[in-house]
Order: structure tokens, then sequence, then C-alpha cells
């Protein structure tokens, strides 16, 4: 019976949404106000100063329900309701009161019933207000389910109000135990009557004495380290962690906050660098530049950040039609004031590119688009070599003929030291850049080296994914594997810096920070979805695949390292090749894999242009050619 009165009288979203309930509600509403006036009429005006004291009512009753139309009173969601309505009631009653008052002075002209008018008004705050404030209490402090997620909320400032109030919304779902705060002062204060019961550092203790099932990092302006370590403490108490974005995730336009599930990269972040941008953007400032691969990962994030200095031109070139598509659609609406040429090109057919070339004018080149997928590179050589190796000599050679300011090509760690086909192309085209600098100062040929990013489509942590929402098992080629990683952002944000660092002929490598495991990448993973490594889901460990290293490096033995301007920024120097004879050793070893014979020359050959290239004869036996 209960249910089905609250139900009527509108404590449900189904119930109150319709019109003729809303309707009901405002006419009972009103009622109450009627009965209220009549009583005032009797107790607070003496009829013999005032005859008019019926009539006075009912004028008030008219005035207050006309105001109540004009600022659309009956328009509001009630289960929403907030300081702002609590405002407009305010605003009705004194606008309403007002009319009142000089409508006494004017017509009656005694002003006698100013205390009448005060309570009557006073009746009708109470009455709407108090309506709206009993659906919100019914919403807030009715019956809930008992088998709730406990959580606690780490951050007792704004973020933790914000997420308090969100939990509390979903009252069906969580219950909120309490609040952390390293703040001494907020001990045992309360939060919407929830306690601030400890600092982090007793994180373990509250979620095992709590029995918590989620925490909540509630802390938009929380560093990477922090996150790492109150991660790291809930994954050990079996607690599942969920997390406010961090300022820097957060555009001016957003209103409020949303809780969200912990990603990965907010394990892998590192501490941002607040840095002069200016160089940057006064290089990159109405000028026409040719990004390829464009529509990869990397070349993405280079067309954003680009597209933020205001380039007169961006010349987006890429083979795949449907990402290119996409991503200029996106670019035309979020930078207006740029011209974005998207251009279906690939960088290995001769005409196209050149054509590319005459028609862009190009001043500076960003070279992204490569083959990078080192297992299949291993059986697919010819194509390795004509898009990383030969690609990258036709757009230094165009960039020269067109005579392009910059040409910056992106590299890899797998250059060094190389034991797979994509190193051993990406260290020639790093050789390239050096040859095309030497014998042709004017173009500025720039390298940057740097590992695995985040997010990229041919990265690991997709596979994990999908592997993770299969149920497992989740595969790692060995316990002991080893790999850099980086944002994709602040690797781009860099590569940018870079290529205004340099004078040409340079190869930067970007300060990738200490190897992760990749054991201990796909053990976060699982566990970030709330799972159990080796009982919810099984991790296993399979051989190393074709042309794989257990670590990369990022300089070889012959290489120096150097710093630079930029603290995340240094340089090698010192190649374990003399550029002077490498071209014609290139051009060379491209005409053999084209013609896709002398396998054993082919091997010779390659060994010396790339000394430290790590073969042997199984490695050797690769270099059978398709046709």
């Amino acid at each position: 019976m209960k249910k089905r009165f609250l139900q009527f009288i509108g404590f449900t979203d189904n119930i109150v949404r319709h019109k003729s309930v809303r309707t009901l509600l405002i006419f009972a509403a009103f009622s109450c106000l009627i009965i209220a006036n009549l009583f005032v009429s009797d107790f607070l005006i003496d009829p013999k100063k005032f005859v008019f004291s019926k009539q006075l009512g009912l004028i008030v009753i008219l005035s207050q329900l006309m105001f109540a139309y004009v600022f659309r009173l009956n328009r509001g969601m009630w289960k929403y309701s907030s300081i702002s309505d609590l405002g407009l009631i305010f605003k009705t009653a004194a606008v309403s009161f007002a009319f009142n008052l000089v409508l006494d002075v004017l017509v009656v002209g005694n002003g006698q019933i100013v205390r009448a008018l005060f309570v009557n008004h006073m009746f009708f705050i109470l009455n709407f207000g108090g309506l709206r404030l009993l659906i919100r209490l019914y919403r807030n402090v009715g019956p809930v389910q008992v088998d709730l997620k406990r959580v606690l909320i780490v951050g007792a400032g704004d973020g933790g109000d914000i997420a308090c109030r969100r939990l509390r919304k979903e009252r069906n779902q969580y219950k909120v135990v309490g609040f952390l705060d390293d703040d001494p002062l907020k001990k045992n204060h309360d939060i919407h009557g929830i306690k601030v019961i400890g600092t982090t550092s007793n994180i373990l203790n509250v979620i095992n004495t709590h029995e918590v099932s989620e925490v909540v990092i509630a802390i938009p302006s929380a560093g990477p380290a922090l996150i790492r370590n109150l991660a790291e403490k809930c994954f050990g108490a079996k607690a599942q962690v969920k997390i406010m974005p961090r300022l820097s995730e957060i555009s001016e336009d957003d209103a409020t906050f949303e809780i969200r599930n912990l990603k990965l990269e907010d394990l892998l972040a590192r501490e941002p660098i607040i840095e002069d941008l200016s160089p940057v953007r006064n290089t990159y400032h109405k000028k026409r530049v040719m990004i390829t691969g464009a529509a990869g990962s990397i070349g993405e994030e280079l067309v954003r950040q680009v597209a933020q200095m205001r380039p007169e031109v961006v010349c987006l070139v890429d083979q795949a039609e449907s990402p290119l598509y996409f991503l200029f659609r996106e670019c035309e609406a979020k930078f207006p004031d740029v011209l974005f040429v998207p251009t279906l090109c690939d960088i290995t057919d001769p005409l196209a590119i050149n054509r590319v070339f005459e028609e862009s004018h190009p001043q500076i080149v960003l070279h992204a688009a490569a083959y990078k997928h080192v297992p299949l590179l291993e059986d697919n050589l010819y194509q390795a070599v004509s898009v990383n190796v030969e690609g990258t000599m036709r757009l230094a050679e165009l960039s020269k003929k067109h005579k392009v300011e910059r040409f910056v090509f992106i590299s890899t760690d797998k250059a060094v030291n190389p034991t797979n086909i994509l190193g051993v192309t990406k260290r020639m085209a790093e050789l390239l850049c050096k040859v095309f600098q030497e014998e042709f100062s004017q173009t500025k040929f720039i390298a940057v080296r740097f590992g695995n990013v985040i997010g990229s489509q041919g990265s690991v942590i997709p596979l994990f994914s999908k592997q993770i929402e299969q149920g497992g098992p989740v595969t790692v080629t060995h316990p002991e594997i080893k790999r850099y990683f980086m944002m994709i952002p602040e690797a781009v944000q860099l590569v940018l810096f870079a290529s205004v660092l340099g004078a040409g002929g340079e190869i930067f490598v970007l300060d990738m920070g200490k190897q992760i495991k990749i054991l201990d990448l796909a053990t976060n993973m699982i566990r970030i979805c709330g799972l159990e490594p080796d009982k919810d889901i099984r991790i296993e460990f399979c051989k190393l695949r074709p042309g794989e290293k257990l670590y990369e490096e990022l300089y070889d033995e012959t290489e120096k390292v150097c710093s630079t301007k930029h603290p995340k920024i240094n340089m090698a120097i010192g190649h374990a090749t003399s550029s002077q004879d490498s071209l014609p050793k290139i051009e060379e070893f491209i005409s053999l894999v084209k013609k896709g014979y002398n396998k054993e020359q082919l091997h010779d050959l390659l060994i010396e242009l790339v000394p430290t290239y790590q073969s042997d004869n199984s490695q050797k036996e690769k270099f059978a050619v398709n046709a």
C-alpha cells in the first residue's frame, strides 16, 4: 500500500514524468495554499479594518499561480531539485509579494496587510520547497538493497564531494563506507554524513576492516606516482580501483567530473614537465606541413598537435582510406581555421608521391609512415624494404628537390642492435637521414628514436585487452621480456620539440624511463578489470617470436649519449657505419631485394650496412624474398 501511494504522488521516475500527475501534485500544492490563505485571512487580518479579507486570499492565490507559470515552476524535474530550484521558488514568492504589496498600497491605500502577505508567501515557499525536499529525501534515504558494493573514497576535497554525491545517486549499487585524506585537519569530520576515517597510509587496514570492494581515487590533481602507489596497495588488498579524471583530461566546458575505471595509462603515465611551447609554435605556425602515415597511431596525434599551432596547411598522407576520412572529418570540426588536405597515397608509388609534393609544396615533412609488425615483416622482406627504406629515401629526395625546411623521421628502439627486419630497415632509414644531411645541407634531416607507445594499433595492449574480454588466457612470450613504453601524446610532443632542436643530421632519442616487464603489464591489466591473475584469468607463456629480443636498447655501444636543452630528449652521437658510402650500398640493397635473388649477397650487404645486426644461420634463411 505504501509503495503504491508513493508511486501515485510522484516518487517514481515514470509517474512523476507523466503530465497529469505533475498537474495533480501542483493542484494539491495550491489547495494547501488556499487553506493557508483562508487561515491567514481569518486570524491575521482585522475584518473591521479590512473588509475584503476573504477576497484577499483569492487575489494572492491567483497572483502566485500567475507568477509560478511565468517562472515555469511546473517545468522542473522534481527528482533533480537543487539549490537553483529553491532560488526560483524564492524569486517567484518575492515577485508575487511585491506585486500584492503594490496592489495593497494603490487600491486599498492603508498598507495594513503586510504581515498577512508575508505569512502567505512563506507558506508558498514551504509548500513548494517542502514538496521537492520530500521527493529528494525519499530518493536518498528510502529503502535500498542489502547486497551493495562497499566503496572507499580517497580524497575529502571537492573531488571527494562530487564522487560521494554521484555514488549516493546509485544507492541500489553502492554504499560509501568512508573517506581517506592526508590532511590531518579533516580526520573525523563528515561529508554528507560519511566520516573521514584516516589517511592513505593505512588504506590496506581500512579496506580489510570495512570489507571494501571498490576504491575511488577522487583527487583530480593526483600525479601518476600517487595513483600507482594507491593502485598497487588496492590491488594487493583485492579491491577494484576507479578514478576521477586528472585536471589535464578535463576541458573548460566540463561542468562535472565523471568516475571512470582505472586505465593502464594511469599506471604508466609520467609526471608532466611544463614546457615553453613557443619555439615549436613559432616553427609550425602558418607553415605548410606534410604528415605521412597520418591515419596511424603516431600520425593522428602528430596531426592534432600540429593543428593546435595553426599551420597554414596540413597535408594528410596515408593509404588507408577509411581511417584517413574519419581523421579528416575530425580535424575539420576541431580546427576550422586550418586547411586540411586528405591525400590517399602510397609512398612507394613514385609518381603519386611526387605529385603530392608538387601540389602541396610542404615546408615541413613529418614522416611516420612505416610497416612495423615484427613477426609479419620477418616473412615480408620486400614490403618492409620497399616502405621503410625506399619510401623514406624517396621522401628525402623529394624534400631536397622541393627545398623542404625540415624532414623529421620517426624511428624506433628496435633499430639499435637489431635482430629483426623492422629494426634493420629502420636503422637504414636513420642512415639515410644522415647521408642526405651531409650531401644536401639545405634541408634539416632529423631522426627521432623511441620505444613502444601505449594505445598504438600494433601494441601488445589491445591484444591483452581482447584476451581478457574473452576470458583468457593472456599470452606472454617470455616471463623476463621487457619493453619501453610511453604515452602517445607525450611522445609526439617530444618529437615536435626535437624537430625544433635539430640543426640537421641528429638522431634524437627520447627519455623512455625504465623498461617494463610485459608480465607485469599483463598482470596489471587483469587487475584493472577487477579480476585476479591465474585465478580468474590465466597467464600463459609461449616462446619468443621470430626476430624478438628479451629487451630493447636505446643506444648501441658505438654511440655516445649527449644531453640537449630538453630534459627528456637526448642525442646519439657516433654512428656504427660511415655514411659516406652508405647511399650507394642502400640503393644496391634495394635493387637486390627487388630482383629477389642472391640471398647470400643480400645478407652480406646487410651486415656491411648495419654491422650491429645480430644474425645467425636461422636468420640468414629468412632472406627468401616473396615474389
